[in-house]
């Protein structure tokens, strides 16, 4: 299940959500088996092909027609690796704020990274339990109209197999011209 329950418009517009798949081995893909709903996807066992990564975007609009979009991929692995998910965004990404991002894990061995970022980030992790992670990336940290990809990661501790799942957004810019009445 890919679940993108958690868009919201800040004017309380309604919301449209789009799914596609833009990997070549889409095509193979019974999609008619697929159980889409408004805002989430649910993927059938055995669905997928191991060891290909499949990408999808989802387009998610309101209505007089703003939208945003995140890509996603799903790799199919071996069963032993960590299964790992990151909490879809809920608002715009705003340099000024403290970023939050919220990760889980099967395996407790996990670490966070910026992979699109130079210089390095300085990243604050916060652990809850043995399952739970949250990134907090201090405010004024991220640079207005930059793109980011953050990625969580966790290492089994039985089979050393890696799970992964990473999170890509633009962070807002800073309004610009206008007029003062």
């Amino acid at each position: 299940v890919v679940d993108a329950s958690l868009s919201r418009d800040s004017n309380n517009y309604p919301l449209s959500y789009l799914w596609r798949c833009t990997s070549n081995d889409c095509a193979s893909l019974n999609m008619a088996s697929v159980n889409v709903t408004r805002n989430s996807i649910t993927f059938p066992a055995n669905f997928f092909t191991s060891g290909i990564t499949y990408y999808f975007n989802l387009t998610v609009s309101n209505a007089p027609g703003a939208s945003s979009f995140r890509t996603f991929y799903l790799t199919v692995v071996n069963s032993d690796v960590p299964t790992v998910l990151i909490e879809p965004l809920t608002s715009a990404v705003v340099a000024s704020r403290f970023l939050v991002l919220k990760g889980q894990s099967t395996s407790h061995n996990y670490e966070w990274r910026c992979t699109s970022s130079s210089p390095a980030l300085d990243l604050v992790v916060a652990s809850f339990g043995n399952r739970e992670s949250t990134l907090v990336v201090r405010q004024n940290t991220l640079i207005p109209g930059n793109t980011y990809t953050f990625q969580l990661r966790s290492i089994s501790g039985t089979s050393s197999a890696v799970g992964q799942a990473s999170i890509t957004f633009t962070v807002a810019a800073i309004p610009a011209g206008g007029v003062a009445s």
